[in-house]
């Protein structure tokens, strides 16, 4: 897992980016342990 190439550089964290409305994603991810820490929003012109 990433998490273990992280941990081996020292590094802390783990980010990934997904689209809000997969949920499916959102819920596998959340089982692993992510967190949603940030949201971005635009718009569009």
């Amino acid at each position: 897992m990433a998490t273990r190439f992280a941990a081996k550089d020292d590094l802390d964290r783990v980010e990934l980016n997904m689209w809000e409305f997969n949920a499916d994603a959102l819920a596998f991810y959340e089982s692993l342990g992510f967190e949603t820490y940030r949201r971005y929003m635009e718009l569009k012109f």
